[in-house]
């Protein structure tokens, strides 16, 4: 991943957004994206501030690939390790690692699915009284809506 950071190839979404300065996610239903990123890059107009969003972005799918264990009750910490490499390093990543501004988002919305997922997994197994099933079921759907409003 070092190289494709120093790299740092400007897609041509990347080129419009370091030239002109705006996010432009909001023409695809991504409103969300473009707040995240203009409070990441605390105000417009938007520069390129890579390669933090891809390491961001690294941060995101790792958190995600522990969840991930969480969910499948993986014990096994060699196992878990093994595979959170292979969810992080797998070719299908590779692709967003190198969008310098969409993989941070991509990152985030992958997180935000697997945390909705999470809260149904963890919170509604449990023995708790039906308002806090409900707030968890909500928080999920809101989880879920934000991967989608995400990316």
């Amino acid at each position: 991943l070092l190289s494709l950071f120093q790299s740092n190839i400007l897609y041509v979404d990347d080129l419009k957004r370091v030239t002109s300065g705006i996010t432009g996610w909001e023409k695809d239903a991504r409103p969300l994206a473009s707040w995240i990123m203009i409070i990441l890059q605390s105000g417009t107009p938007l520069t390129d501030i890579s390669p933090l969003t891809q390491l961001l972005a690294i941060v995101f799918y790792s958190v995600s690939s522990v969840f991930l264990g969480q969910i499948l009750k993986v014990d096994n910490f060699l196992l878990l390790t093994i595979s959170g490499i292979i969810f992080v390093l797998n070719p299908f990543n590779l692709q967003p690692y190198s969008y310098v501004f969409d993989s941070f988002t991509m990152g985030m919305a992958v997180l935000t699915a697997v945390s909705s997922y999470l809260i149904i997994n963890k919170f509604l197994e449990q023995d708790l009284n039906i308002k806090f099933k409900g707030i968890a079921y909500i928080s999920s759907v809101i989880l879920l809506f934000c991967s989608l409003c995400i990316y």
